[in-house]
């Protein structure tokens, strides 16, 4: 069996590696350059379609029986643990490198997509990016392209991994003392087994995954740890009602988890009931339709979701104080294009509109890189407007009956820049 793994393996890395040596010349791109920002979407694009059609279907265990059980790990100690003890299944268990996604790892071939992104080595920013989403300061993404929805190539094959392993049989997901919030098995591994189960209601997911807390034993004897009850744990919903992100990690004290991207968030337990009840389509109506409300850079600070029967699910957080408030599906997708620092920046150019009596009445992203993506509110009237930086700096000093009384109507007419400098 052993022999037959590595023959396939082989065999897959060489195909793969012709397509790649021939991608350049076949695109008409020219030699000793990188690619532009549309020829490395293109291209991971279309490698990932490649990979797709070379390996099918087939993203079970090279040897063995199909509907073993598959074991996806994160924050292990050692992840030779994980090798170990399915090595030691007698077939029963299998890891990913036990697929023909473990040839996607081998150096030659990564190599390869260097030399078509036009790095000459592996670790250089753009390929690193593409290959496993780390960025240059050390963070990670799941994905191969800022502002894109194209996953990095871990997640990619990750996810076509764990999607053959819930539809297949039972999922085992362990994690150890070393989990942090961007690992692959958190992003996109484990909500790829709930989304696929949720969208296949003859699974249930409750017999078919289960958490455990590292592995147990010595080499050569490992066996799996203490199993995690995960009914309460954290899971964070997308705006089209997808999980994004369940929390074992607060399970296990390991701290909380920082998650942005998110539409709402509730029990495992009150998200089975919903997917019991509801589509996705319907739970991605309400949290998409809930209100985000912001603070001055932009920064999430609490969430409206109603009262409907969806929505209770979803416990209201209204702050003591918030700046900006916008559709949520809007400010995700803002999010996701943007990036946090841009919306911050971007915010300080909206403008404000208030009443006579200096109440905000209205706010107008035109003008900004917002503009597509947060709807504007207008009021037909008003007296006066102005930049969200001037309101902020004014009203932080002043409150509107006093910079009439200082400076008379002249106040309303003058411009922001001047209005601030007063």
């Amino acid at each position: 069996m052993v022999i037959e793994e590595r023959l396939a393996k082989e065999a897959l890395n060489d195909r793969l590696i012709a397509w790649l040596e021939s991608y350049r010349s076949s695109h008409g791109i020219p030699e000793g350059r990188k690619l532009t920002d549309s020829e490395l979407k293109q291209f991971v694009t279309d490698f990932q379609q490649e990979v797709l059609n070379q390996v099918g279907d087939n993203w079970g265990p090279i040897s063995g029986t199909q509907d073993s059980t598959l074991v996806l790990y994160s924050g292990l100690d050692d992840w030779k643990q994980a090798k170990d003890f399915c090595g030691n299944s007698g077939g029963n268990y299998y890891y990913i490198s036990d697929t023909l996604a473990d040839p996607l790892w081998f150096d030659d071939l990564q190599y390869n997509v260097a030399w078509v992104i036009g790095e000459p080595i592996k670790t250089c920013p753009i390929t690193k990016r593409v290959l496993s989403g780390k960025l240059p300061n050390g963070d990670r993404s799941q994905y191969a392209l800022e502002g894109e929805n194209l996953l990095a190539m871990d997640d990619f094959l990750s996810l076509q991994v764990a999607e053959y392993g819930i539809r297949n049989g039972n999922v085992v997901y362990v994690v150890g003392p070393k989990l942090n919030d961007t690992a692959v098995g958190m992003l996109t591994e484990i909500p790829a087994v709930i989304n696929y189960a949720r969208n296949n209601p003859d699974i249930n997911i409750t017999d078919r995954l289960t958490v455990y807390y590292n592995f147990q034993g010595i080499p050569g004897h490992y066996y799996l740890g203490n199993p995690i009850d995960i009914s309460a744990a954290d899971t964070y919903l997308g705006s089209q009602g997808e999980a994004v992100f369940l929390d074992v990690k607060e399970l296990v004290g390991l701290g909380e988890s920082s998650i942005s991207e998110y539409a709402g968030v509730t029990s495992f337990s009150n998200y089975m009931i919903l997917a019991e009840h509801y589509t996705p389509y319907e739970i991605g109506g309400v949290l998409g339709d809930s209100t985000s409300l912001l603070g001055a850079n932009g920064e999430l600070l609490g969430r409206i979701y109603g009262s409907s029967e969806i929505g209770i699910l979803f416990p209201n957080h209204m702050p003591n104080s918030f700046r900006f408030a916008v559709k949520t599906s809007e400010y995700l997708a803002a999010l996701k294009a943007l990036g946090q620092p841009t919306i911050s920046a971007e915010l300080a150019n909206a403008t404000i509109y208030l009443d006579p009596a200096s109440q905000r009445i209205g706010t107008s992203f035109e003008g900004t890189l917002l503009q597509n993506y947060f709807t504007s509110n207008t009021p037909s009237s008003y007296p006066i407007n102005l930049s969200y930086t001037t309101y902020q700096s004014v009203f932080d000093c002043f409150s509107f009956e006093e910079m009439s009384l200082l400076y008379g109507p002249q106040f309303n007419s003058l411009s922001p820049k001047n209005q601030l400098d007063l």
